[in-house]
């Protein structure tokens, strides 16, 4: 596996911890597990690839955000785990930034913030559960997540197995494409999503 921790917040500019160009390497390809713990930032700026395996990123104390040139490019996705994989995301901000989520293809993702929550699927179709050791997602302010599924013949599904609770808005979002009939949002029972308003589609 690939394992980073810095209790001193910052690798290049004292600040916060890039991954990608602007510090030099290449993003990360890895065939285990891929463990990222800053005190600080975590920005993506270049992919995460780890199929079938689990991606664990923690800003202790500050954001997880994608430097993504263009959100809709699927060969901008952040953190690719394959459909197989898990995610788990923690921050003491947010995660991605509307305009900009987080771009991931993953079966599996779990995440707490203290702030904002933007997550986009963009291949594979999503289920929120157990990732990790977070039993419950959250988020403390918005929570959008979407599954876009782009170019997908099947349909697509975005799926609550564990609970998710917004302090703000909470949206979850399963977008239709040309070749798609039945995309859906499930909430399976015994379990709540939960915030100021909530929108499914």
């Amino acid at each position: 596996g690939f394992f980073v921790t810095n209790d001193k917040s910052a690798a290049v500019d004292n600040v916060a911890l890039g991954l990608g160009d602007t510090d030099g390497t290449t993003g990360i390809s890895s065939t285990g597990t891929v463990e990222i713990t800053v005190t600080n930032a975590l920005t993506l700026e270049d992919p995460i690839v780890a199929n079938g395996q689990l991606v664990a990123l923690t800003g202790t104390n500050g954001a997880i955000l994608s430097n993504s040139t263009d959100p809709a490019d699927n060969d901008d996705i952040d953190i690719n785990v394959g459909s197989s994989g898990t995610i788990a995301l923690r921050s003491g901000a947010n995660i991605g930034v509307i305009g900009n989520p987080v771009e991931i293809d993953a079966g599996t993702l779990a995440f707490t913030a203290t702030g904002d929550v933007f997550v986009n699927d963009r291949v594979s179709g999503l289920v929120i559960n157990d990732v990790d050791t977070i039993g419950a997602s959250s988020g403390g302010g918005a929570i959008v997540l979407t599954s876009s599924n782009i170019g997908a013949t099947t349909d697509n599904t975005l799926q609550f197995s564990h609970s998710v609770a917004a302090t703000g808005t909470l949206m979850a979002i399963a977008i239709d494409t040309a070749k798609q009939t039945g995309d859906s949002v499930i909430v399976d029972d015994g379990d709540t999503i939960s915030g100021t308003t909530v929108t499914l589609s």
